[in-house]
């Protein structure tokens, strides 16, 4: 079987991540992949009734793969960010600043086994497929392998899903649309509003 790709039934934008993993029960630990300034994690809190969310993000001006995007200093990005999430949802985030591929060994180290990956970080092929190779060994059998700009990351997205034979959702954003996957097989979409 190869994976499909289809309009998510479940949620129609990426700000209501939050409320699909509190009604899958997916409560325990997050990481977003890519945190930037914070405003996805800053929606996903505003709804998520979990425990921590782990936001990832070297936030450097030199980081391989970088050089022709970055063209600010990300200090600033990194202060917005931690500042902002700190005082909103003081105790439910950790800043991790490092890169996705060093950060999975902190995150097995505190036994932060996610229950939702939200992977928005390097988007070239082959960063975007280690990060979700990654992220999804260590996502919990129930759990959500999700991502932003599905259209700049769509094939890696298709190869995973082929790989893997798991169906793809994405949301209804007329353009940067959100995608995900659920890990178990066969889940089926939840019905009824967000």
């Amino acid at each position: 079987m190869t994976g499909r790709i289809e309009k998510s039934p479940e949620i129609q934008k990426r700000r209501q991540f939050g409320s699909l993993c509190n009604r899958r029960q997916l409560v325990r630990h997050a990481v977003e992949i890519g945190t930037d300034r914070g405003v996805f994690a800053s929606m996903f809190l505003d709804d998520w009734r979990g425990r921590l969310l782990w936001c990832v993000d070297p936030w450097t001006d030199e980081l391989a793969g970088y050089e022709d995007m970055i063209r600010w200093p990300r200090l600033p990005d990194f202060l917005t960010a931690v500042v902002g999430l700190a005082v909103r949802h003081f105790g439910r985030v950790r800043f991790l600043q490092t890169t996705s591929d060093r950060a999975i060994d902190l995150l097995r180290r505190a036994n932060a086994m996610p229950d939702f990956v939200y992977v928005d970080g390097n988007h070239a092929h082959d960063a975007a497929r280690e990060d979700m190779e990654r992220y999804w060994a260590i996502l919990s059998d129930n759990g959500i392998l999700a991502g932003h700009d599905f259209e700049m990351v769509e094939p890696v997205v298709r190869e995973f899903a082929d790989r893997t034979s798991r169906r793809v959702y994405v949301t209804h954003e007329p353009a940067n649309r959100s995608w995900y996957i659920y890990k178990q097989p066969n889940t089926r979409p939840l019905t009824g509003a967000p």
